[in-house]
């Protein structure tokens, strides 16, 4: 949970984890859109690195943005993640396709 003065304002953590290819799925949402822009998504994935590669020992952190979604697309590569592959079925919106794209951050020493 992400919370500022606590109150919920979004929520960070994993989907699914496998061990055997030290890898792990992520989600972060942030719904408040007055929160945006503030450093509460920075804080929460510096938080989400420090689990993932820190105490899980995991190699990458993958996670799913729609190819429309430029702000976080900027957001995750500011982070250090790259775009990996176009993945899954397109999303449409207002009758156009946009794909989705798988995003990956490396842990600092696999790099």
């Amino acid at each position: 949970m992400i919370l500022m003065d606590n109150t919920p304002i979004g929520y960070v953590g994993f989907k699914s984890i496998d061990e055997d290819a030290k890898t792990a799925e992520f989600l972060i949402v942030l719904g408040e859109l007055s929160t945006w822009s503030q450093g509460y998504g920075k804080v929460a994935m510096g938080w989400l690195f420090d689990r993932a590669f820190d105490h899980l020992r995991l190699e990458s952190i993958f996670g799913y943005v729609f190819g429309n979604n430029t702000r976080a697309l900027k957001f995750f590569q500011k982070l250090g993640f790259e775009i990996a592959e176009e993945w899954g079925e397109p999303f449409f919106r207002d009758g156009e396709s946009y794909p989705v794209l798988k995003i990956v951050k490396g842990a600092p020493s696999a790099i």
